[in-house]
């Protein structure tokens, strides 16, 4: 059996001891506060224990919890309410605990039959009064023809009475109070694969996940962004030298983004092997599975962040220039998937082996935009959940922890009427109205271990509305209050900010700060279409949704020719037709030409289709003379298929426009 776990040896103790402790997040049955504070008080060791537990831990029964965990660390001796009973109630340390119990007790006190003892069972569980009445009636008659005595009957009764509506039944128990132990067992031994379970589970619950997070946290496992080389579909366990294990994002655990979103582009992956670029993510990418918004939301979330731009490039785009370049990367993508669908080959493949086939390139006006560190943290959260690369409350929580008496996670319904000091990052406000006309606020806060709802009643909400902004963190006096079905909520009875100077002010965005900060002006050359060959091109405009060819400096320089100019390039620009031996040979021919006029000067190629425009910047043994010579040789033969042109590189053509 996969699922027989030890209940004896290092392990147990190990899940035990775990218990012990209190330790019961991801634990079946045993997460609620008072599950909690009960489990570490009862200490259990053994399954039994959990079984008893998990059927006491309920109306009715429950009061008899405290007699139970002092009778079995023999703080309190055993007693049963009769002498007989003693064979019945001996291993629950003389307490009802099941149904079954109390079945046992009717026959053994009052003379029924298994199935007059059911019948009991299910009227006193309807709690019908003429029922109740006439079962009391029966069980007292029962009880004197065996010679108990009425007071006896009468103690009995009552006793099961509240047990036989409420009770689990024995073999209930012992299933929950196992798979309890199999759980805690996971847990205590193989923390990081178990809390990646839990995460799979928690998937689509933001508080939930949140918590499991925290819970993360505080076991130092290490959650890593989704990625678009390591995810899977969901959370997966990532193990790296030395044993150490981290807990990763899936692709499809973002928000916007479902499984049948990534599930090629993880397939296309593990066939042809790992995305090197932007570039080669953006011609290999799904375009019908992945769309923009889904694209977009993946590199909010960190999941292209280790990509540099193109594969000869060495240093990854920054957070922003990814997420400024998700259109370039939808369309390039689109049109590289019409292709595929259409069986037609484009000049990218034309090249052959001889020069590196060059990549179009990713819109360089993305160039030098960031985002603040705040901003990334609200796309994390935002968008998978949690907050990943770091918590905003990292930095401030030890010097908190000596202003507060709790976290939120050790708030329990045992603490109503309390008065705590917590603190949080708000979270969200909701803004709410009293039956008599009054403004209040619900408000969630988060600290590290998890969040919780704070309610700031009329008065505290006219002298702190002011300090409840997101991403604040406040520090308020509450009072536990219950609203009903183990809901809680926080009473607040006074409230500050916490402004210790460590905090950085991006970690506190203003409320109309623009999604992202430039750093540097980018390049303003855009890549629109070519005029038609016979007319003198007009320099392009400005465009944030088209590619630009890379600056000068991005491809390797040699020394200039005699016969090359330092100060322009050669465009050129092809239109495909689909004819792949013609493209082939136009360009072997154009190749030809090219490597008889060495220079120093870059080529710029610009493929035009039917329905889209494509700009290349050709590899180093593409360089050039630019010059009137190597113009009118090249437009002899092109023909009516391309245009020549002179015209600066990027870099001075953008300062020529003013950029």
């Amino acid at each position: 059996d996969p699922l027989k776990l030890p209940e004896t040896g290092p392990t147990a103790e190990n899940a035990f001891a775990m218990l012990a402790a209190g330790d019961t997040f991801g634990v079946f049955q045993l997460e609620s506060g008072g599950m909690r504070r009960t489990v570490a008080d009862l200490q259990p060791n053994s399954i039994p224990d959990l079984a008893a537990l998990v059927a006491l831990y309920r109306p009715g029964p429950m009061e008899h919890i405290p007699r139970f965990i002092e009778s079995k660390h023999g703080r309190e001796a055993v007693s049963y309410p009769h002498p007989d009973l003693g064979e019945i109630l001996d291993e629950t340390y003389g307490v009802i605990v099941y149904q079954d119990q109390v079945l046992q007790i009717a026959r053994k006190f009052a003379g029924y039959s298994l199935g007059q003892a059911d019948v009991m069972r299910k009227a006193m569980g309807k709690k019908i009064p003429e029922v109740m009445r006439a079962e009391r009636v029966n069980f007292l008659r029962g009880a004197a023809e065996l010679g108990y005595s009425q007071s006896d009957a009468e103690t009995i009764f009552e006793l099961i009475e509240p047990f036989a509506g409420y009770a689990f039944n024995k073999a209930h128990a012992v299933c929950y109070g196992a798979i309890a132990y199999q759980t805690a067992w996971f847990k205590a031994n193989y923390p990081a694969p178990y809390m990646a379970a839990v995460l799979r589970a928690a998937a689509g619950n933001s508080d939930r996940l949140r918590a499991a997070a925290a819970e993360c946290a505080r076991l130092k496992l290490k959650l890593l962004p989704p990625d678009v080389n390591s995810s899977g579909a969901t959370f997966n366990l990532e193990r790296f030298a030395g044993g150490r294990s981290a807990i990763r994002f899936g692709l499809a655990t973002v928000k916007n983004v479902g499984r049948a979103a990534v599930e090629p582009l993880i397939e296309e992956r593990e066939q042809h092997g790992r995305f090197e670029s932007v570039d080669d993510l953006s011609e290999r990418l799904d375009a019908r599975a992945l769309n923009r918004r889904a694209l977009e939301s993946l590199a909010k979330a960190g999941a292209l962040d280790a990509l540099p731009r193109s594969n000869t490039a060495a240093e990854p785009m920054s957070r922003g220039e990814i997420v400024a370049s998700v259109e370039d990367i939808a369309r390039r993508a689109r049109r590289a998937q019409e292709l595929r669908e259409s069986g037609q080959t484009s000049m990218f493949d034309l090249f052959g082996n001889e020069v590196a086939t060059p990549k179009p390139l990713i819109s360089e006006q993305a160039e030098g935009i960031d985002v603040t560190p705040a901003e990334q943290l609200n796309w994390e959260r935002e968008l998978l959940g949690a907050y990943v690369s770091r918590h905003p409350l990292q930095e401030a929580a030890v010097e908190l922890q000596s202003s507060l008496t709790h976290s939120l996670a050790e708030v329990t319904e045992e603490m109503v009427g309390d008065s705590l000091v917590v603190a949080g990052l708000v979270n969200n406000v909701r803004q709410l109205t009293t039956r008599r006309g009054d403004q209040f606020a619900a408000v969630e806060i988060e600290d590290l271990s998890g969040a919780q709802e704070l309610t700031v009643w009329p008065e505290q909400w006219q002298a702190t509305r002011e300090l409840w902004s997101p991403n604040r963190i406040v520090i308020a006096d509450v009072t536990v209050r219950s609203r009903g079905n183990e809901m809680l909520t926080l009473a607040v009875e006074r409230a500050r900010a916490w402004t210790d100077n460590a905090r950085s002010d991006d970690a506190q965005p203003a409320a109309n700060a623009p999604a992202f900060r430039e750093t540097s002006a980018p390049p303003s050359v855009s890549m629109s279409r070519m005029p038609d060959h016979d007319a003198p091109p007009a320099p392009p405009p400005p465009s944030a949704e088209q590619p630009t060819p890379p600056p000068p400096q991005t491809v390797a320089a040699r020394p200039a020719a005699a016969n090359g100019g330092g100060s322009m390039a050669l465009w050129v620009t092809l239109r495909d037709d689909g004819d792949r031996a013609a493209g082939q040979d136009l360009l072997q021919r154009m190749g030809d030409l090219i490597n008889g006029m060495p220079g120093d000067a870059p080529v710029f190629l610009r493929i035009e289709s039917a329905s889209d425009s494509t700009l290349l910047a050709l590899p180093e043994p593409w360089r050039t003379a630019a010059n009137f010579a190597m113009k009118t040789a090249l437009e002899g033969l092109l023909g009516e298929r391309g245009a020549v042109d002179l015209q600066p590189p990027p870099s001075a053509a953008g300062a020529a426009a003013g950029g």
